[in-house]
Order: C-alpha cells, then sequence, then structure tokens
C-alpha cells in the first residue's frame, strides 16, 4: 500500500452547547491541524496516488472556507455538534473524498484541536456515502 499525507493549519471557533464544563459552552478558538491522508495499492500514470499540489489546493480551500469563523453557524455543521470528530468526517466526506483518484481505497482526515487531542474519520471508498 502507498500513502501520501498533506497537513494544514487554522484557527477557527465553536462551542458545545452541551458540555459539563462551562468553558466550552461559550465560543472560543482553537488551532485546528487538518491532516488529509490517501491510501492505494497502485500508482496513476504520473507515479502518484494523488498530486500533493492538489490536495493542498483543496486543504487550502478548507482553511478558506473555516478559518476565523464560528463552526456552530457554518451549514456544514447543520444538524451536528462541532466536535473534532463531526469536523473530521465533514472535511473527509466534502473535501477530501472529491480529491481521490482512481487508486485511492482509503482516505482518513484527522483533526487536532491542541496539542494532545485528536480525532480521525477514515472512509473505505467502497463503503458510499459516510452520513
Amino acid at each position: 500500500m502507498y500513502s501520501v499525507e498533506v497537513d494544514t493549519d487554522f484557527e477557527a471557533l465553536h462551542f458545545l452547547a452541551a458540555s459539563d464544563k462551562q468553558e466550552e459552552t461559550v465560543p472560543h478558538a482553537h488551532r485546528y491541524r487538518v491532516s488529509v491522508k490517501f491510501e492505494g495499492a497502485g500508482l496513476n500514470e504520473y507515479g502518484y496516488l494523488v498530486d500533493i499540489e492538489h490536495i493542498d489546493r483543496e486543504l487550502k480551500r478548507v482553511a478558506a472556507s473555516f478559518a476565523g469563523k464560528l463552526l456552530n453557524e457554518s451549514p456544514a455543521f447543520s444538524g451536528y455538534v462541532p466536535s473534532i470528530e463531526h469536523f473530521a468526517r465533514i472535511v473527509c466526506l466534502e473535501f477530501a473524498l472529491p480529491v481521490a483518484g482512481a487508486h485511492v481505497s482509503a482516505v482518513t482526515v484527522t483533526i487536532g484541536e491542541n496539542e494532545k487531542a485528536r480525532a480521525s474519520y477514515l472512509h473505505c471508498l467502497a463503503d458510499g456515502p459516510g452520513r
């Protein structure tokens, strides 16, 4: 198996209305670290699993769509708590999957909100839509 992984980071805000921690119930910022990993058994005609520059462009688009914004107000989170678990799923399904080429069999998005806490969403391409 081959794998290609690209990261970016940006700051955004969120709040968790149902948290038992008072500080989580008011809008607060995190420096999110987003990592997208593609895996597959084959390479394209250029010797790539996925073009790293293409992944980087899409991650910049992800960062631009969420940076400096309150995640709770994003249409992508409509009906969902803005946890890093849901955030990883949203980035995977809405941004990473469209980048996956013919040889990609799995995509994993990992999002960290600090140096200690991360959550991942793994999508095997045979699974179909993950919502």
